[in-house]
């Protein structure tokens, strides 16, 4: 059975939860704008693009927002609304404890730097990860083949001593490309047994 050096795995709907919603509904309430049309200025164009990729800074991404949605919102207020939407999945917390008895941990994920420095602060899990690939550093999202590239140099070995997991079965087959061991999430259950089909697991 082949031995696999390094576990990478996505952070949203993999780690954490999250409904966009949660950010969308406030908004809307506040601007009295149809939560279509807040979602679209939102997640839907190319706000968020730049803002995931690093091409934009925090404040930026937050005066552009409320520019469009026409509302009057502190920095610290939108900060709020936009990070205070995550919850743990505690079972592939569990998995990754286990993981990390045996393999070095990856993270790769598409996330803008509020998000994922509110994320490391309040959920530990992050913190038994050995290092960290994410698209506002790189400069580039998922499933461009710059962001997997950055990984591998990470990972420090070849690509099929890896393990990638992720939900988006786009970004998994962007991983195989790459001659990559990846997996497609569905739960943690099924994320277990196949760890252990392939040995990563006792």
């Amino acid at each position: 059975m082949k031995e696999y050096m390094v576990v990478i795995f996505d952070l949203g709907r993999v780690i954490l939860d999250f409904d966009p919603r949660d950010v969308t509904r406030p908004l809307t309430r506040i601007s009295g704008k149809p939560e279509k049309q807040v979602c679209d200025v939102v997640f839907g164009g190319s706000l968020e693009s730049l803002y995931d990729r690093g091409k934009i800074t925090s404040r930026d991404f937050h005066e552009r927002v409320i520019r469009c949605l026409n509302v009057d919102m502190t920095f610290e207020q939108f900060r709020q609304f936009w990070t205070e939407i995550f919850t743990v999945k505690q079972e592939v917390c569990d998995i990754i404890q286990a993981v990390r008895d045996r393999h070095k941990l990856l993270l790769l994920s598409n996330t803008n730097e509020m998000h994922f420095e509110y994320a490391f602060d309040r959920f530990d899990v992050l913190r038994l990860f050995d290092d960290y690939v994410l698209s506002y550093r790189v400069g580039e999202r998922k499933p461009h083949p710059t962001i997997y590239a950055a990984a591998l140099e990470k990972a420090g070995c070849a690509p099929g001593d890896c393990v990638y997991v992720d939900d988006m079965e786009e970004y998994v087959a962007a991983a195989r490309q790459f001659r990559m061991q990846a997996l497609v999430f569905r739960d943690a259950r099924q994320l277990e047994k196949s760890l252990r089909r392939l040995s990563v697991l006792d």
